[in-house]
């Protein structure tokens, strides 16, 4: 068996956050300043879509908008520019129109992919074959909290790349899947051709306890996988906004965001300098309805947190490395609220053998295998934040009356307490202990934990097709793959 090394940026657009979550009739929702649009102040010289802008009208307005015009979420529209025109001046023209509150350029991310292959074998006598070399399950107990909920009857919306369900993903229950960039409905039309968004689903709700591969998190949740990321890793502002509106018009609980820009160098650095408008309107109406957002804290290394996990209604999930340290690539800073396993593909902290990386599966385009799915070493903040989300999925399935800021506050009070003694810049809270944030909900007049469920079993698997699982495994590449 091979492993190959793959370093990957965490996809993104511009955007950060973090958040204290209230509960929406507690409080009105954040908002930038009257009288400015609080987007990316150096967006000229970010990629971007040149042939359309988004523009946000007044209520009421009627401004007449060009035929090819779209409306996008509420208040937004995606227009063309005029022929012979840069999105920039169609940006700063729609800017003096006395009927647009806010105009932004389609801003656009890529990921940057480079490799190396390592020889590597993995074989494990438990009934995830890989279970044991995922460090990070450990890491944030869930294993202990698998005997109190397993995440059934809650829905986590993927905002990524797709997915493409392989052999550990083949019992898994996809709900609304949506195509945001195509705006097409169905399995098919979110077909993972990059490999992000479908190891990003697996931390979330891998299968587990089938004789294949690894477990994920809250692994009875479902998932909506909602596309918005190109098989370049391309992730338009226009396309986050537009995947945000359909998880909270089709019944997500909690919205995962592996995604983001690094926010140093943009004004101040903090939310709302660094945002956009038309995604902090899509976060602040899926908050509004008691979705829980996660989102990754970025991979710069920089002492700002990344957009949209800089939003102060978002969680902003950095990460660790198998050692309980923050992961030398992870951003930090006041925005932050927790920490989750990230991976560190440069170290093997537990002396295992194998680079500390997130082990999940995903496609083979996802690690520049042959083969159509692999399992994979991935690192990076995208890698942390479905921790986070599956985590929620957890709380959430446990103690379905607990609102966001209860399980955000039950996150961060029972996290383990990291560098300086409480909250700090570089580690926020802590890193994540599921079991622990159970337990306590249950002081939080939510009444006694629920009986544990019976233990989850595997479905007998007959020996001859477990020696071809296991035959098949053999030959499967362990891919890794990193996030700087």
């Amino acid at each position: 068996m091979r492993i190959v090394l793959l370093r990957v940026l965490f996809l993104g657009v511009c955007c950060c956050s973090i958040a204290a979550f209230l509960h929406p009739a507690a409080r009105a929702m954040p908002s930038a300043p009257a009288g400015r649009s609080p987007v990316l102040s150096r967006d000229q010289q970010q990629p971007h879509d040149p042939t359309q802008v988004l523009i946000r009208l007044r209520p009421g307005a009627v401004a007449a908008l060009p035929y090819e015009s779209e409306l996008l979420i509420d208040g937004w529209y995606i227009v063309p520019v005029l022929p012979g025109e840069t999105a920039v001046a169609a940006r700063q023209r729609w800017l003096q129109h006395p009927d647009v509150l806010a105009s932004e350029l389609d801003l656009v991310v890529q990921i940057e992919t480079s490799k190396m292959a390592a020889p590597a074998a993995l074989k494990s006598a438990s009934d995830d074959p890989y279970l044991a070399w995922q460090w990070h399950m450990a890491a944030i107990e869930a294993p202990q909290a698998w005997n109190r909920s397993t995440g059934s009857g809650v829905v986590v919306a993927v905002i990524d790349s797709g997915v493409s369900p392989g052999p550990d993903l083949a019992c898994r229950t996809f709900v609304a899947p949506y195509n945001a960039i195509t705006q097409q409905e169905g399995l098919p039309a979110v077909a993972d051709d990059n490999g992000h968004g479908t190891h990003v689903s697996g931390t979330v709700a891998q299968c587990t306890n089938n004789g294949v591969g690894g477990a994920g998190v809250a692994y009875d949740a479902t998932i909506m996988p909602i596309k918005v990321c190109s098989s370049s890793g391309g992730c338009s502002l226009a396309d986050i906004a537009r995947g945000i509106d359909w998880a909270r018009l089709h019944g997500a609980d909690v919205i995962n965001l592996s995604l983001g820009a690094d926010c140093a160098g943009v004004g101040n650095g903090l939310w709302p300098d660094c945002s956009a408008s038309v995604v902090n309107q899509a976060i602040e109406a899926a908050i509004a309805d008691d979705i829980t957002i996660v989102a990754a804290a970025g991979n710069a290394n920089q002492p700002v947190v990344a957009f949209p996990a800089n939003h102060p209604s978002v969680i902003a999930v950095g990460a660790i490395d198998a050692a309980n340290g923050r992961a030398p690539y992870s951003s930090y800073g006041s925005g932050l609220s927790v920490m989750a396993p990230g991976g560190n593909l440069a170290r093997d902290d537990n002396s295992d053998g194998v680079p500390d990386g997130v082990l999940q599966e995903t496609t083979g385009t996802g690690c520049s295998a042959a083969e159509p799915f692999v399992h994979c070493l991935y690192q990076g903040t995208s890698m942390a934040a479905p921790h986070v989300a599956g985590a929620v999925a957890l709380l959430r399935a446990a103690y379905p009356q607990a609102d966001c800021t209860a399980i955000q506050q039950a996150l961060e009070h029972t996290a383990l307490d990291l560098g300086v003694t409480g909250f700090d810049t570089l580690h926020g809270h802590g890193a994540i202990q599921v079991d622990a944030a159970l337990d306590a909900l249950a002081t939080m007049s939510f009444g006694s934990p629920p009986p544990a469920p019976p233990t989850p079993t595997a479905t007998p698997i007959a020996e001859e097709d477990r020696a071809m699982v296991l035959d098949q495994q053999r030959f499967l590449p362990l891919v890794t793959q990193r996030e700087p």
